[in-house]
C-alpha cells in the first residue's frame, strides 16, 4: 500500500474522493421556483360568475426574487435551433429578416429585465444588465435594425411580402456599416444572456434573505424553498452518512484527535546575558504561515534555561583507503586516518577547500586519472531531525 505523507501533491487524497459530485436531488433554488412558476400557469382562479378569470401567475409577477429566477431560467433554445440551422443550411432572406426580428426581440426582452429590476429597486443588478446592453448589444442591434431595413426593402422590391408593421416605430437607423454576419451575431446574444444569468444566480444567492418586503403568498413560496432545501442536504448526504456508518459503527474505526506541529527554535542571547529563563506557556509567533492572516503561534511545551553557546571546535575525519591493500576482499581498506581542525576557539582553522567529503582524500583529489566527466559534485550531508519536514519546501 502506497503511503501518503501529505508532502507533495500527488500524494494527497483527490477531493472528488471524499465530496462526490454526483447527488441524489441536483436541483437548485432557482430550479425549484421555476418549477412552482410554470405550474401556477396552471392554475386559475374563478370570478363571482364562477369563470375561470386568469392564472395565478398574476399573484408572483411583482416579486424581484421570483423575477429573478425567471431570468435564470429563461430558454435558450430558440437562439440554439437559429445557430444549428445557419450552420446546416443556406438560408433565404426571408429566412435572415426572421432571424434578425428574433435577435431584436431578444434584446428588447434584456432591455425589459433592465426596467422591471429597476422599478422593483434592484439597482444593483438592473445597472449590470444596462452595462452589458451598452457595451456589448447596442451596436449589435443598430447594425441589426440596418440590417431588417435592408431586407425588408429588398422584399418589397420583388413583391413578395407586404410591409412589415416593424418599421412604424423604428427610431432613424444608424450610418450604414455592412453585412451582419447572423451566426456571430447569434452566438453573441447567447454568451451574453448567459452572462446575464450566471451573475444572476451570484446575486440572488447572496440577497435572497435580504428583502423583507414580499407579499405574503410569495414569501410562503420562497420560504418552502429553502426548507426544502435543507431536506435536500440531508437527501444528498445518504452515502456519506452511509459510509460514515459502515467505517464508526461496524467497523468501529474511531477518528484520531490531532496532533499539534511541533518545531524546533534557537535562541540567540544577549552578550550581556548569561542564561535566561523561558517558563512553560511561552508563545513565540513564527509569522503568517499557509496563507493565514494573522500569526501561527507556537507554545513551550516545558520550562528551558537558554545558555549562551559558542561553536568553539570543529573537527573531521578523512578516511584514506590504499587500493593496493587487500585482505581476501574486492573493497577498499581504510589504511589511515588523519583529523583536520576546521575550527579551533570559535576561528576557522582551515580553509573549505581542504574540508574533505565523504569518499575523498587527498589521494583522490592527487590521482591525474580520474576522468572529469565522471567525477561527481560533492557536498556536505547533514543529518538531523531538526531538517525532517513534514509540509512545506525545503530552500
Amino acid at each position: 500500500m502506497e503511503r501518503r505523507n501529505g508532502t507533495t501533491r500527488n500524494k494527497r487524497l483527490n477531493k472528488n474522493l471524499l465530496d462526490n459530485s454526483f447527488q441524489i436531488d441536483q436541483r437548485s433554488f432557482w430550479d425549484i421556483m421555476g418549477y412552482i412558476s410554470s405550474y401556477l400557469k396552471k392554475i386559475n382562479y374563478y370570478d363571482l360568475n364562477n369563470k375561470p378569470s386568469r392564472d395565478w401567475v398574476v399573484m408572483i409577477e411583482g416579486d424581484p426574487i421570483i423575477y429573478m429566477v425567471g431570468i435564470i431560467n429563461q430558454p435558450l433554445s430558440d437562439l440554439s435551433s437559429m445557430a444549428q440551422s445557419l450552420n446546416e443550411t443556406k438560408i433565404s432572406n426571408v429566412d435572415s429578416l426572421a432571424v434578425t426580428t428574433d435577435l431584436l426581440n431578444w434584446y428588447d426582452k434584456i432591455n425589459e429585465w433592465y426596467d422591471t429590476l429597476l422599478n422593483q429597486g434592484e439597482y444593483r443588478l438592473a445597472n449590470k444588465i444596462k452595462n452589458v446592453l451598452v457595451d456589448v448589444l447596442d451596436n449589435s442591434r443598430s447594425n441589426l435594425l440596418l440590417f431588417q431595413e435592408r431586407l425588408i426593402k429588398e422584399q418589397q422590391n420583388n413583391e413578395t411580402t407586404p410591409k412589415s408593421h416593424l418599421l412604424q416605430s423604428m427610431p432613424p437607423p444608424p450610418k450604414p456599416t455592412g453585412e451582419v454576419n447572423l451566426d456571430k451575431m447569434i452566438h453573441t446574444f447567447q454568451k451574453v444572456i448567459i452572462h446575464i444569468q450566471n451573475f444572476t444566480k451570484d446575486y440572488l444567492e447572496q440577497n435572497i434573505l435580504s428583502a423583507d418586503n414580499h407579499m405574503p403568498n410569495n414569501a410562503m413560496y420562497i420560504a418552502f424553498v429553502l426548507l426544502l432545501k435543507k431536506i435536500q442536504g440531508d437527501i444528498n448526504s445518504l452515502s456519506k452518512r452511509h459510509l460514515d456508518f459502515y467505517y464508526q459503527d461496524i467497523l468501529q474505526q474511531k477518528k484520531r484527535k490531532g496532533l499539534p506541529t511541533q518545531t524546533i527554535v534557537s535562541f540567540d542571547l544577549l552578550p550581556t546575558v548569561q542564561y535566561s529563563l523561558i517558563e512553560k506557556g511561552t508563545q513565540l509567533t513564527a509569522g503568517k504561515l499557509f496563507g493565514s492572516k494573522t500569526d501561527v503561534l507556537f507554545q513551550i511545551e516545558k520550562p528551558i534555561v537558554a545558555y549562551q553557546m559558542d561553536l568553539l571546535e570543529l573537527q573531521t575525519l578523512t578516511f584514506n583507503s590504499n587500493p593496493y591493500i587487500k585482505v581476501g576482499t574486492n573493497q577498499p581498506l581504510v589504511s589511515s586516518v588523519s583529523k583536520n581542525d576546521l575550527i579551533i576557539n570559535g576561528k576557522e582553522a582551515a580553509p573549505m577547500d581542504e574540508w574533505f567529503v565523504f569518499g575523498a582524500n587527498k589521494q583522490t583529489l592527487q590521482n591525474t586519472q580520474v576522468d572529469e566527466g565522471k567525477a561527481a559534485n560533492l557536498g556536505f550531508i547533514i543529518s538531523s531531525s531538526v531538517l525532517f519536514l513534514s509540509e512545506g519546501k525545503r530552500v
